[in-house]
């Protein structure tokens, strides 16, 4: 049963649909090449995203099963969205805005609108009076919030060509990025519970830290307008609102806006550690009234609810315990709680982990050499991009989740989930190993040539991946999706994914047979896709009919359907349509022949899919 507080499940969902209306209008006016641009983009992605996980994680009841604090965890994150979109509120109107100009007008108005909503869950979600929470909710794990988010601010506003003239300069570089890299360790570290994995106690190495972050970020304060200002006036022609100058006046402020904030979080860290901590340690009584429960082995609240979001609700806060004290109690608390949270070293030594590190590692190393060769408009270079990313971000996820052990949580079969997406890399992973060296690859392209062949890596190594998730002990049963029935309907989606990649919309908007073909490519995507989500989720209880049979049902009205745009489709593009004598690399001519052979060959998997599944159904479940 979910139970949620209705105000807070408003909020996020006008949260959802304000950033996804700032994002929208923003899109459609065009891109700009500005970093400012870019980051008020990222903003209301990022939130819109991570608004709406919470929103299905929480309505699912995953939440419960997540090892975080989940309370702190969307505290933290509703801080962090205020500061973001109050920053892309400021950003976009004063940059890219104008008195007629109606839709960037809008996604200002709907991006205050959303910053005003993120503040209020704040409100809803903060840690109440005697509550304990975590850390990311107590002043020094906000103020590690704040010194990354100033840190993001400094980022957009660099310029290579400017800092990369002085070794001085590239100091202060170095110095946001460290510190910045740190801060997000601490946040991830602390969110995910792995502070296990420090050698020393964690708030003493946090304050060490703090004190070298402060030390490098006044060498900052000083180097960066020195080197910046020095001889450097603004310029006359600098009448413009976006002026690389105004930007290094940015940076200097900001900079020294994070100074404060790290001796801010260093003051508060040494004051929590060596005196605070000490006085409530040497007289505990003074400030908690624990009660022990022995068959949790831990002590609760008196108050504390029970369930599994409440354990950590642990201790008692006296009326006279100082504000200091309190903070100090829940910190300790979640420093020992963290340290309760097991990892399994196996995901990643096992000979299925060593591949899936070596296929997280190709598939980013194909990425990155192909981004820096520089973007390519053809769908066939965005298929190409988003395959590698697609698995590349699968892969990293399934071995975090196996690492923390949370995939033993989840509501489907981890093993068949595992397998089945394997197999579906490897079929990605071939079509961009053709696609790629075919399209976009020449003699002299060292980077394309590298990346077709690291892509091909990645093509063996998902491929291992396969086999060895597929030995299973004899006997054991697999799920559905890597069962023959659910491997034909990866391969149904995937090739309909193939014949979408070589569409071009003037193809077909002329003709309505042609557009009768686009409806059925369409259509059984769309109803391939419910299918595998419907099962892997164990969701089909909810069908009013039996599964088995509406699904056969389904594949002979597929197999139907192909059929017709087997034959319309060739004869509507290609009659009295030769191939053009200029014809070369990426031809619209070549799509149309590429999109007929795909369209037989998904035939061909569905009569298969249709025929193993009347015999699955009607012969050998009545035997």
């Amino acid at each position: 049963m979910v139970t949620l507080d209705i105000r807070t499940l408003v909020v996020r969902i006008l949260e959802v649909v304000l950033t996804c209306i700032s994002f929208s209008l923003v899109a459609s006016v065009g891109h700009s090449t500005h970093s400012f641009w870019t980051w008020c983009m990222f903003t209301w992605c990022f939130c819109f995203c991570v608004t709406i996980l919470i929103l299905v994680l929480e309505l699912t009841s995953l939440s419960e099963s997540v090892p975080i604090s989940w309370d702190d965890f969307t505290t933290a994150f509703a801080m962090l969205a205020t500061l973001m979109v109050l920053a892309a509120s400021i950003i976009y109107p004063v940059y890219f805005s104008c008195p007629s100009c109606g839709r960037q007008i809008g996604a200002t108005v709907t991006s205050c609108l959303a910053f005003i909503l993120y503040a209020v869950e704040v409100g809803l979600t903060r840690a109440k009076p005697g509550e304990i929470s975590g850390f990311l909710s107590t002043v020094p794990g906000l103020l590690k919030v704040l010194e990354a988010f100033v840190a993001c601010i400094i980022f957009i506003c660099l310029d290579y060509n400017h800092f990369s003239r002085f070794p001085g300069l590239q100091w202060c570089v170095a110095v946001y990025s460290i510190c910045f890299t740190f801060a997000l360790l601490v946040i991830v570290f602390t969110i995910g519970r792995l502070l296990t994995l420090f050698p020393a106690p964690f708030d003493k190495v946090l304050t060490v830290c703090n004190v070298l972050a402060v030390l490098m970020y006044i060498t900052a304060t000083v180097i960066w307008p020195l080197y910046s200002f020095r001889n450097n006036p603004r310029p006359s022609f600098c009448k413009n609102l976006i002026c690389p100058w105004d930007n290094l006046v940015v940076i200097t402020f900001m900079t020294s806006f994070n100074l404060a904030a790290y001796i801010a979080d260093t003051f508060y860290s040494f004051r929590l550690v060596f005196f605070v901590g000490r006085s409530c340690r040497d007289a505990p009584f003074e400030c908690t009234q624990p009660r022990l429960e022995p068959q949790l082995g831990r002590t609760r609240r008196p108050d504390a609810p029970h369930g599994p979001l409440q354990q950590d609700l642990l201790w008692e806060t006296w009326p006279g315990c100082t504000e200091h004290h309190q903070l100090t109690l829940r910190t300790s608390s979640f420093w020992s709680r963290a340290a309760m949270i097991a990892v399994d070293p196996r995901a990643l030594t096992q000979p299925v982990g060593v591949v899936r590190l070596m296929a997280t590692v190709f598939t980013c190393v194909s990425f990155g050499l192909v981004a820096s060769a520089g973007h390519v408009s053809s769908p066939y270079w965005a298929w190409c991009m988003f395959t590698w990313c697609f698995c590349f971000f699968f892969t990293l996820l399934i071995l975090v989740l196996e690492f923390t052990s949370v995939h033993a949580k989840l509501p489907f079969a981890w093993d068949d989930f595992t397998t089945a997406f394997a197999i579906l890399a490897s079929l990605m992973c071939l079509s961009v190993s053709i696609m790629y060296p075919v399209f976009f690859t020449c003699k002299a392209c060292s980077r394309q040539i590298g990346a077709s062949v690291v892509s091909w890596v990645c093509f063996g190594v998902y491929a291992a991946e396969a086999v060895l998730t597929r030995l299973r002990p004899s006997g054991q049963n697999s799920g559905f999706l890597s069962s023959l029935p659910g491997i034909m309907k990866m391969l149904e989606a995937f090739f309909a994914c193939l014949i979408f990649t070589s569409l071009e919309k003037g193809q077909y908007t002329g003709s309505p047979e042609l557009q009768w073909c686009v409806a059925v490519y369409s259509l059984c995507f769309i109803f391939a896709i419910l299918i595998i989500l419907l099962s892997a989720g164990r969701l089909t209880s909810f069908i009013p009919v039996p599964f088995d049979k509406l699904v056969i049902v389904y594949n002979i009205l597929a197999v139907v359907m192909y059929l017709t745009a087997t034959v319309i489709w060739p004869l509507y593009s290609l009659r009295g349509n030769k191939r053009p004598i200029n014809c070369g690399h990426l031809c619209p001519w070549d799509k149309l022949v590429v999109v007929t052979f795909m369209t037989i060959l998904n035939v061909i998997v569905y009569t298969l899919d249709t025929a193993y599944s009347i015999r699955l159904v009607f012969c050998v479940s009545t035997q």
